[in-house]
């Protein structure tokens, strides 16, 4: 009789642990998707932040910036299943009028946000609230001051080429 209990109880553990480790290969597969969501919105708005800043106009900054923030993540949305919903992009001046910069120029600092959708593998799991819906809403922001040197516009150093 004791040899069909412990027989019964291994076997309910060895189920019970495939069960347990499937979960938590899928969950850090899941997580894993996530994190690269998350890493190229990062750099997707990082390069619309950049595209904004070395531009000379605010609209043409903005059209640049959007296009950079929208292109840049839409190169990996077939991979990561991401697929970008909104990028604000707006120009600020820090403590109004106040900031100034060494040589007594106004310091501009260029804003984006990103919004963007990622697909999920277990909706209801993940996101209980959800109800089933297999998004994550994910938001990324960068800001950037702008360079006051219009040398710097166009190369990272005085003496470089132009881009």
């Amino acid at each position: 009789m004791t040899g069909n209990k412990r027989g019964a109880a291994a076997v309910e553990t060895v189920l019970l642990m495939a069960i347990f480790f499937t979960a938590l290969y899928f969950s850090s597969v899941q997580l894993f998707l996530l994190s690269l969501g998350v890493l190229s919105a990062n750099e997707s708005v990082y390069t619309s932040v950049r595209a904004g800043v070395v531009k000379d106009s605010l609209t043409e900054a903005t059209r640049e910036a959007r296009i950079c923030g929208f292109w840049t993540l839409l190169s990996q949305a077939k991979k990561i299943r991401v697929i970008p919903s909104k990028v604000i992009i707006c120009e600020k001046t820090p403590l109004n009028s106040a900031g100034r910069d060494a040589s007594g120029g106004k310091v501009v600092t260029m804003h984006a946000g990103l919004h963007y959708f990622q697909r999920i593998m277990f909706g209801s799991f993940l996101q209980p609230k959800s109800l089933g819906v297999p998004l994550y809403h994910g938001v990324v922001r960068c800001a950037m001051v702008k360079s006051p040197d219009a040398k710097y516009l166009y190369s990272a150093w005085p003496d470089a080429k132009r881009w």
